[in-house]
């Protein structure tokens, strides 16, 4: 992205979040900009230090003016925020029914490479600004940047035994968080990364697994990582039962858990290969399972 500031020394040091291997610097346009605090934060997404591959997210004030077009959105999302185009330029715009103006616009560039926020009046408080990049708008960027470095933001419940990853998917109501809360209880030394959002990404030495800040029903999330070891597909029954499942029926099953914006085209080609390769590197498995302990030791046998 051309024409983005450099860091600059101001009354508060902007945090570099991190999840999935990605790393993204907020910037700050100004001296006076500071951010209020956010207790809920989880410090684990939260880099100690600098890194290389950074990914710059500049902050602006913005005052909008009566006059400023809205174009047409090419995408409107059920929690209100909405994708427009402006000069050819990928927006993400967010302007809850209850405001008068858009609380931010975030400029993506594709391949992501960075991103400008334009933070609304409405974003001040007495303390700074309210971080923008927080749900939904950290969750968009980082589907755009996975899209372009080999890497899914899956529907899906992730955890590591015995330092090797395994990913529970399916959709809501599937199960995800019963058999996460399952394994972390009744499997001594199992970590649960998440139990609704994690990040799969091809690396040279194979497919790993990485832990979000977006977490589901048991509010648990963590930044750990590692090898992915198997995929299975949730569904409740009155036994407990495995069946593998082909390549095709893989990349089918997938396809319905895995972010994908199918609104913008140059995106969703980048996707769709991935999911075929990691459908046939890592063939799921359908496990039908008892909401109860027994599930644990059909998976992990002692």
């Amino acid at each position: 992205m051309t024409g983005l500031p450099k860091p600059v020394q101001g009354p508060q040091r902007l945090p570099v979040k991190q999840w999935g291997g990605l790393h993204f610097r907020l910037i700050s346009s100004g001296l006076d900009f500071a951010l209020s605090s956010d207790p809920v934060e989880n410090p684990e997404f939260i880099a100690s230090s600098a890194t290389r591959d950074e990914i710059p997210v500049c902050l602006e004030s913005w005052t909008e003016r009566k006059t400023d077009p809205h174009p047409r959105p090419f995408f409107t999302s059920a929690e209100g925020w909405r994708m427009v185009l402006e000069d050819g330029v990928r927006i993400a715009l967010n302007h809850p029914p209850r405001f008068s103006r858009p609380l931010w616009k975030a400029a993506l560039d594709w391949p992501l490479e960075g991103l400008r926020i334009h933070l609304g009046q409405d974003m001040r408080t007495n303390e700074g600004w309210r971080d923008p990049f927080r749900y939904p708008l950290d969750l968009i960027t980082t589907m755009y940047a996975l899209a372009s470095r080999q890497g899914l933001l899956v529907h899906g419940a992730g955890m590591v035994v015995e330092g090797q990853g395994y990913l529970f998917v399916g959709r809501s109501g599937a199960g995800k968080s019963t058999i996460s809360d399952l394994l972390r209880q009744n499997l001594p030394g199992a970590q649960l990364l998440n139990d609704d959002r994690i990040i799969v990404r091809k690396q040279a030495e194979g497919w790993r697994l990485y832990g979000t800040p977006w977490s589901g029903r048991l509010e648990t999330c963590h930044a750990g990582e590692a090898p992915l070891r198997g995929i299975f597909r949730l569904r409740h029954a009155p036994e407990n039962r495995t069946t593998p499942m082909t390549p095709a029926e893989s990349a089918e099953t997938l396809l319905t858990v895995c972010s994908i914006p199918w609104y913008d085209r140059p995106v969703m080609d980048a996707l769709l290969p991935l999911v075929e390769q990691l459908a046939k590197n890592h063939p799921l498995a359908n496990l039908d399972f008892r909401p109860d302990p027994s599930v644990v030791a059909r998976l992990f046998p002692r």
